[in-house]
């Protein structure tokens, strides 16, 4: 390495570990807290993960059924994919939230 960025490197280092020692977890709203009082917290990463894959499995047949239309555009039913987009974000929205709560990013 070049002697400048020797001396830059461990300090920027040690720097990023000071600050994320210090960092503390963010405080759940009472809405949030309903969902990580009902599930054990060892729970949270495989909750986190099924629901996270659910959300990816929906989201996915979306995709699907928006290209599989380009076909037949007189075939679109408006209902069905709000329904599906919904679903694949409410999903994904509660998995990540979960994986953010076992990160310990909430407290």
């Amino acid at each position: 390495l070049v002697p400048c960025l020797e001396a830059v490197v461990p300090s920027a280092l040690k720097q990023a570990m000071a600050t994320t020692a210090q960092a503390k977890g963010v405080a759940v709203s009472s809405a949030g807290s309903t969902f990580l009082q009902k599930i054990h917290p060892e729970l949270y990463c495989d909750v986190g993960l099924l629901l996270l894959f659910v959300g990816f499995v929906l989201g996915l047949h979306f995709l699907y059924y928006e290209v599989a239309m380009l076909k037949r555009p007189m075939q679109r039913r408006i209902l069905s994919q709000l329904l599906v987009a919904s679903l694949a974000s409410a999903f994904l929205g509660v998995g990540f939230f979960f994986m953010f709560a076992w990160a310990g990013l909430y407290t």
